[in-house]
C-alpha cells in the first residue's frame, strides 16, 4: 500500500487514496489498483474505518467498525 493523496471530507472524515499492489512469493504481480481508506476519528481514536474499491467517491464499501 502506498499513499497517493488525502483529503478531509465535509463530514469530518479523513479520506486517504492508496495505490494497492500485491505479489506472490515469486514476485509475480497479483493486484495493482487504486483504493480508498476512509477514517472517522473521534477523541483521537479511529471509530470507523471504511475501505472503498476504486477512487474515493465510488459506492462499493466494506465497513470495519472499531471495537467497543
Amino acid at each position: 500500500m502506498e499513499p497517493a493523496g488525502f483529503s478531509i471530507g465535509t463530514d469530518g472524515t479523513t479520506n486517504l487514496e492508496v495505490h494497492l499492489t500485491a505479489r506472490d512469493r515469486k514476485g509475480n504481480l497479483l493486484l495493482d489498483k487504486t483504493g480508498g481508506h476512509i477514517f472517522r476519528i473521534e477523541d483521537g481514536l479511529v471509530r470507523r474505518f471504511d475501505i472503498r474499491q476504486g477512487r474515493i467517491g465510488k459506492t462499493q464499501t466494506e465497513t470495519y467498525p472499531a471495537a467497543s
